[in-house]
């Protein structure tokens, strides 16, 4: 095995650890045709002395929430203990989610998620990405014109072999283009549209020092990173997250 393979496996290695329990599928229900990523987010609201105060929420492309009847799969060791059917069917998917329309995003408050397991007997085990992993101004100061590797972590359909119920890691690069957006180069599987974006600059002391810079935005030869400063500063205007609705009726497909 090459030199450069054995930095790539660590790599894959490495992220997977950060993010790997983050993600989760979605997809419109009954249909082959929407498939995406989403990802738990731990938006840091305040750091008080009884610890920090964060807002949580999942997080995904715009374009896959917009139908009436969509699924979110879920994955067994995000799961304790794990559910059988592992789909959840959620009526009325198109007004769980809060769109930030200029990035091409939405967000949805995961309080409804949390109590919706709490009344069927089990407990989400997903690590967020957190404050400390997403990328912040000075961190994406440095990414410029010139092509940078990147690596989207998300549910590519079909899965490809191996994977199991877990994501896979699909690399790429992250360019800036003369408007200020990030731009993507390279292949977006189907399934990947939301999914998590990291890039492993080296740190002071020239180890590599893994950041997940924003959300993968498939377009029309226009595919983009949007990035975390811009996602905190949407998520800032928005009123904090509405209590759980009343016993929601969310059914598991059988």
């Amino acid at each position: 095995m090459s030199h450069q393979s054995v930095d790539q496996t660590a790599i894959v290695k490495t992220l997977l650890s950060l993010v790997g329990r983050s993600t989760l599928p979605v997809r419109q229900a009954r249909s082959d045709e929407r498939h995406g990523t989403a990802f738990w987010f731990d938006d840091l609201v305040a750091a008080g002395p009884d610890g920090p105060v964060v807002r949580q929420y999942l997080v995904t492309a715009d374009a896959m929430t917009r139908f009436d009847l969509g699924e979110l799969v879920l994955r067994p060791e995000l799961c304790d203990p794990p559910v059988n059917p592992d789909v959840l069917l959620m009526p009325g998917f198109a007004e769980q989610w809060i769109r930030l329309e200029r990035l091409g995003l939405a967000v949805m408050p995961t309080t409804g998620l949390h109590a919706h397991a709490e009344r069927r007997g089990w407990r989400w085990t997903t690590d967020p990405v957190d404050d400390g992993l997403a990328a912040a101004v000075g961190d994406l100061a440095a990414l410029d014109g010139r092509p940078a590797p990147a690596y989207a972590v998300g549910h590519p359909v079909p899965p490809r072999p191996g994977d199991g119920s877990g994501p896979a890691v699909v690399a790429g690069h992250v360019y800036r283009r003369n408007d200020n957006t990030l731009g993507w180069q390279g292949a977006i599987p189907d399934g990947l549209a939301g999914a998590p974006v990291l890039a492993v600059p080296p740190g002071p002391d020239g180890t590599a020092d893994p950041l997940c810079i924003g959300a993968l935005l498939p377009g029309r030869g226009r595919d983009t990173v949007v990035t975390f400063d811009h996602v905190r500063l949407a998520l800032s205007d928005l009123a904090p997250p509405p209590p759980p609705p009343p016993r929601p009726r969310w059914p598991r497909r059988a």
